[in-house]
């Protein structure tokens, strides 16, 4: 005879949202924090490790596992907890705050920096605490390899991470100088020429950027996977009516943003087809020099030749005079329609977007909280709507400010619906997305909020964008100070609503 359980003999088929099953949780959960609390941790382990086997798809009892095993010093055993949690409650912040406790304990930290970044868009009250501890522990990695360069100047892998820390502290001649060091210890080294290629674009060193650029491919990321293709790689010659493949490498927002190049593709005689995220796919398909786009994953019918989409920029030896930036060169789907709905008349309709991808790196420098748009909500004669997709949408529902944005994203699936939202408003103001460059793109007004370091298509020192003529830049004047930027973007609505012109940058 099997054991008996609390609430009942492990025999009986309890469905799983009885009054009875739930009585059984709460009161294993209650035995584990007594034992707890009382300093009887193996009696604790004990219980909730039957908890999770009585209910594996309970995350509050991986969640109370995973804390006592972190707190025991049993990380790798926590970690499989914290993953369970998150992975039966992605939209809970609990999860991924504790699964990036653990990874900064084993010395994992930008995978600890990702998941904190999903426990940030979940709950913004975090922000501050999770900036605060990561900046903590950047601290002491920049101490840790100055400490190394002092003992051993010769230390690559520190001088790549030293300039890394660098370019984000907005110091990007530093970081030159930190991987010109380093690369002349270990000649070619893909991480020190992949890091050197955002300084040197960062500061319009194109050139040399987009010839450093090409290492992305031997740094092992999976951001850039080496396809193996039959075709030859295209080295920029005339292509006399050959097809040639562009394929996407990286996410939604590159893509849109280097897309631009198939006009000149086509001038060189080429044939194009694409291969992209299925997310712009139908956005993708309205390029007039695109014949054929295929989502990624689908099989690809013929071509002749092929070359990744961010290596045209150095294949057309790109300057920044000769950025090929007529807008829009991508236009609104015939078949993806949304309506937007009346606005009050004389409203200014404004499209927003808060936060990026969480699963880069970089997500908590460039991203912000909605509460940050508290400025703009009492301007007159302004009607707000939000783009806001992935978990960061969930703040729009935690404050009070849902009566003042109409949320837009449960109907935008692809870009190209976004791009039929975007064509209907006036303004977009948005942090570093995708959705920025879609309004770019399609020549829309749209307004970007920066970080202090921002990524390297930005630049420094400048108002507008070399790559969207309709563009204006709105950069932190201080690292991590938003409230200065806000506030500058709140007066420059005002004025605009004000205007009857709402159609200059």
């Amino acid at each position: 005879m099997k054991e008996a359980s609390i609430g009942g003999s492990s025999d009986e088929k309890i469905p799983n949202n009885s009054p009875l099953e739930s009585d059984r949780r709460d009161a294993l959960l209650a035995l584990a924090e007594a034992y707890s609390a009382s300093g009887r941790l193996g009696d604790a382990e004990t219980c909730l490790r039957r908890f999770v086997s009585d209910f594996p798809r309970c995350a509050a009892g991986h969640l109370k596992l995973g804390e006592l095993l972190e707190e025991a010093g049993n990380l790798d055993a926590a970690l499989v907890c914290a993953d369970a949690a998150v992975r039966i409650e992605p939209e809970e912040f609990h999860g991924y705050f504790l699964k990036g406790s653990i990874l900064v304990r084993l010395n994992r930290f930008p995978e600890a920096v990702l998941s904190f970044n999903h426990g940030v868009q979940l709950n913004p009250a975090l922000a501050d605490c999770i900036v605060g501890t990561l900046l903590g522990f950047k601290n002491e990695a920049v101490t840790i390899c100055n400490e190394s360069l002092r003992t051993n100047p010769a230390d690559v892998d520190s001088l790549v991470k030293l300039a890394k820390f660098r370019y984000l502290e907005g110091r990007a001649n530093e970081s030159i100088v930190l991987l010109d060091r380093a690369l002349q210890h270990r000649p070619g080294d893909p991480q020190a020429e992949y890091s050197l290629a955002f300084s040197q674009l960062l500061l319009g060193q194109f050139e040399s950027g987009w010839r450093h650029y090409e290492s992305r491919f031997r740094t092992g990321q999976s951001a850039f996977p080496i396809r193996s293709f039959s075709q030859p790689r295209w080295n920029g010659e005339d292509l006399n009516g050959r097809t040639i493949l562009l394929h996407s490498e990286q996410g939604a927002g590159d893509t849109i943003q280097f897309v631009r190049y198939a006009s000149l593709v086509e001038n060189r005689g080429g044939r194009v087809l694409v291969e992209c995220p299925r997310s712009v796919k139908r956005l993708v398909e309205t390029h007039s020099s695109v014949l054929k786009v295929v989502a990624l994953g689908d099989q690809l019918p013929q071509f002749d030749i092929q070359i990744p989409l961010l290596s045209l920029p150095s294949i057309f030896r790109t300057t920044l005079h000769t950025i090929p930036n007529n807008v829009p060169y991508l236009r609104v789907s015939n078949n993806a329609q949304i309506e937007v709905g009346r606005s009050v008349s004389g409203c200014l309709r404004i499209g927003l977007v808060w936060a990026g991808n969480p699963g880069l790196e970089t997500d908590l420098i460039r991203s912000i909280t909605l509460d940050r748009f508290s400025p703009f909500w009492d301007l007159p004669n302004v009607e707000y709507y939000s783009l806001q997709i992935g978990p960061a949408g969930r703040q729009l529902y935690l404050t009070d400010c849902r009566r003042k944005v109409k949320d837009l994203a449960p109907q935008l699936t692809d870009f190209a619906l976004t791009a039929s939202v975007i064509e209907q408003l006036d303004l977009i103001i948005s942090v570093d997305t995708a959705v920025a460059h879609l309004a770019g793109a399609l020549g829309k007004l749209v307004w970007l909020l920066l970080p202090f370091a921002p990524e390297w298509r930005w630049m420094l020192d400048r108002e507008d964008s070399p790559w969207y003529p309709t563009m204006r830049l709105f950069r932190q004047s201080r690292q991590d100070d938003w409230t200065e930027v806000v506030l500058r973007v709140r007066d420059a609505l005002r004025l605009l609503a004000a205007s009857k012109d709402h159609d200059k940058p």
